[in-house]
């Protein structure tokens, strides 16, 4: 079996999921700097975080867009992050009673309201800028 560098797979996984690695780039320092990497993991284990955390508001594999690309997309639209997503500009698990505080400052530093939906693209919270 061949092996793939991380550089290799990082290319492959922008060209199949059709993701604009400079767009993800664009917003990827706002996110880091928050504590909040691209493709995060909160838990090996859904079931452990929850009932770790049973009053929590968790999302796994969450979305995050920008306000304005949420609407004009939204309508069905919205896809899964591997069948290609080019209006996603952050992905992963979202714990919005620990990273709401987060969120709202990465929203801040973007200048623009945030749209968090689960994976299949159900509506799960906005962020407000200000």
């Amino acid at each position: 079996m061949k092996k793939i560098k991380v550089l290799e797979l990082k290319k492959l996984l922008y060209k199949k999921g059709n993701q604009d690695e400079n767009k993800v780039a664009k917003y990827k320092s706002h996110f880091n700097r928050e504590g909040l990497p691209f493709s995060r993991l909160l838990s090996g284990s859904k079931t452990l975080y929850r009932n770790a955390h049973p009053k929590h508001k968790v999302t796994f594999n969450a979305r995050i867009y920008l306000k304005s690309n949420y609407e004009e997309h939204k309508a069905g639209k919205i896809k899964d992050f591997f069948a290609g997503q080019e209006e996603e500009i952050w992905y992963g698990d979202i714990d919005l009673n620990l990273d709401r505080k987060a969120l709202k400052k990465v929203a801040k530093s973007i200048g623009e309201n945030l749209v968090i939906t689960g994976e299949g693209g159900w509506f799960v919270e906005e962020i407000k800028a200000k």
